[in-house]
């Protein structure tokens, strides 16, 4: 995570819904092209960088033009690592060709999924005592099997809203 500050977003120089003091949540990407003088050997030196950041390869590919052999590698690796990471990579290559690092600010989509997280487990608590009470009164098999369905429903939203948080995270 990162601060912002100062956004033209409203007068007071925040986002919407955020307070000045908010931590802001940054994926940072980097592209970064190099010469290496062994692409095999890069390679294998690469995968051990990024697993010892606890991170892992998402996309892999070597390809040859001429003999000569090239690669494309797209890692992952946690925000607190990558300053570390970067400085290792780099001193693999004999020399940086290109390197351009973007930042997308996620902290907006962040807040809003642990909003409507909370809305949903509100809203599972209420259909839960609903079933307990419907069945308790021993309600019609349909009207079980309608807020059984809203359950299973709500259950799927929550389950793909917090594997959204855990990404963004």
């Amino acid at each position: 995570p990162a601060r912002e500050f100062g956004s033209a977003s409203n007068a007071a120089g925040s986002k919407p819904g955020t307070s000045q003091d908010t931590a802001r949540m940054i994926i940072m990407t980097v592209n970064m092209s190099m010469l290496v003088d062994d692409t095999d050997r890069t390679l294998l030196a690469l995968q051990e960088i990024v697993s010892g950041h606890k991170g892992y390869t998402a996309d892999s590919r070597k390809w040859y033009v001429n003999d000569q052999p090239y690669a494309s590698l797209t890692v992952r690796v946690p925000a607190a690592s990558l300053d570390a990471a970067m400085v290792q990579i780099r001193a693999l290559a004999i020399r940086v060709d290109s390197e351009n690092i973007t930042g997308q600010d996620v902290t907006e989509e962040y807040t809003d999924v642990q909003s409507r997280l909370r809305n949903l487990e509100a809203t599972e608590k209420e259909l839960l005592a609903l079933l307990t009470e419907v069945r308790e009164n021993r309600g019609k098999a349909e009207d079980i099997l309608a807020v059984h369905r809203e359950l299973t429903n709500i259950r799927g939203e929550i389950e793909n809203l917090k594997g959204r948080q855990q990404y963004l995270e």
